[in-house]
């Protein structure tokens, strides 16, 4: 998870560093890393918990279907990150933003302001 994380910093360094509007596709790849990061932190939440929960005080746990299920979750979150991470080699991260539109209006010769722009 710390590898991805490094990408994902990179990515979005990269993208603000150059000031410019994210692709959609690592717009997408940023959204599933932040939603990947927050299940992989819930479930080690999860799994701290049935840490603290032992039997007697032995390494046995009091709920093994649990913890089972738990580290079953977590190897696919990990093929998942593993994943999000083989994705990560984006040949282009930002697109230029577009130029505002301009209107250009002609306008004639100012008259009777003359005086006023010799005095600046």
């Amino acid at each position: 998870m710390d590898d991805l994380k490094n990408v994902y910093e990179d990515v979005k360094e990269k993208v603000t560093g150059i000031q410019k509007k994210r692709t959609h596709g690592v717009d997408g790849w940023i959204q599933n890393v932040e939603a990947t990061e927050k299940e992989v932190n819930d479930l080690l939440a999860k799994g701290n918990e049935e840490i603290q929960k032992i039997c007697l005080g032995t390494c046995c746990p009091k709920n093994c279907r649990a913890s089972y299920k738990i580290g079953k979750m977590m190897c696919g979150k990990m093929d998942g990150v593993a994943e999000l991470q083989s994705k990560a080699n984006f040949s282009v991260v930002a697109e230029p933003l577009p130029s505002p539109p301009v209107i250009e209006r002609p306008l004639g010769k100012t008259a009777g302001l003359d005086s006023l722009f010799d005095n600046v």
